[in-house]
């Protein structure tokens, strides 16, 4: 089922203000930067579960194809190679 699309319009601004926060920060700075010095590169993601108040409905998702390759990499793997939702 989609959202409305009143909820992705919030959903993105959300989005773009926890990034202004995020960029924002000397402390978050530093430590990525103290990351990258040690080799690694970082990127922070976040998931947004959102279900409308008092409803009972399971919270459902799909796994796009950054997702499926992300997680087999770390060693989890899927039986539906179609990459069906997931609950």
């Amino acid at each position: 089922m989609e959202p409305p699309e009143s909820l992705k319009r919030l959903l993105v601004e959300l989005g773009r203000c926890i990034e202004r926060l995020l960029s924002s920060s000397e402390e978050v700075g530093e430590l990525l930067k103290k990351m990258e010095r040690e080799g690694y590169h970082v990127h922070v993601g976040f998931v947004t579960m959102v279900r409308k108040s008092g409803g009972e409905e399971p919270l459902r998702f799909a796994l796009n194809d950054w997702d499926r390759k992300f997680l087999e990499e770390t060693g989890i793997a899927f039986g539906d190679p179609d990459g069906g939702d997931c609950d």
